[in-house]
């Protein structure tokens, strides 16, 4: 009998034990408290902005001063546009072209003469998100090069025969090869008279 007993409260316990276990297995996460009221708050932000360039082309070398600057942007709050002149090492704000709103998403496009940004050299031009909303931001840049189709012709001035140098469109190498070539043709003709005097004395 006593045996019984002992045998029926250890199932009563096991019972007891597995009802705690799955009673605590399926409690929500919300419903257990900790002593002292901790309360943990969880923000999740969009991962869906960009904003992407797509023109000039990265690596790029233009001939023509006057380019096309395209971006495309999703999900912003601002996007401000630079372009740098490492050449020069002058960084100008595009300010006239940046983006404002509340989660916009669009393609900005617009012209630019770099003759009034310093000229001929390398150039980066940087979109950057400022989200001051979602407190994130975010870029994108490239590079390219703005340089003359022509040879590279010495700068010789422009009047009397420097101008008539410059016109003729030749480059510093030409110059170089055939300044080399006389030099050594008029030295060959120098020796050959003194020998050819020597031999007569």
């Amino acid at each position: 009998m006593k045996e019984s007993k002992k045998k029926l409260l250890g199932l009563a316990g096991l019972a007891v034990v597995a009802g705690l276990t799955a009673c605590a297995i399926n409690m929500p996460v919300g419903a257990v408290s900790v002593s002292g009221g901790v309360e943990i708050n969880v923000e999740v932000y969009s991962i869906n902005y960009e904003t992407v360039i797509e023109s000039p082309e990265d690596n790029a070398v233009y001939t023509q001063p006057v380019i096309k600057f395209t971006e495309r942007h999703s999900r912003v709050d601002s996007v401000k546009y630079y372009l740098i002149n490492l050449t020069t090492g002058v960084t100008y704000e595009l300010s006239e072209y940046e983006v404002s709103g509340t989660d916009v998403s669009g393609r900005t496009e617009f012209m630019l003469d770099l003759d009034q940004f310093g000229g001929y050299g390398t150039y980066i031009f940087k979109s950057k998100i400022v989200s001051y909303g979602s407190h994130f931001d975010d870029e994108d840049s490239v590079q390219f090069t703005y340089a003359s189709d022509s040879p590279d012709v010495p700068n010789t001035g422009g009047s009397g025969l420097s101008a008539f140098y410059g016109s003729l469109n030749v480059a510093k190498s030409d110059i170089l090869i055939t300044g080399l070539i006389g030099f050594f043709a008029i030295s060959f003709v120098t020796l050959y008279i003194i020998r050819k005097s020597n031999r007569k004395e």
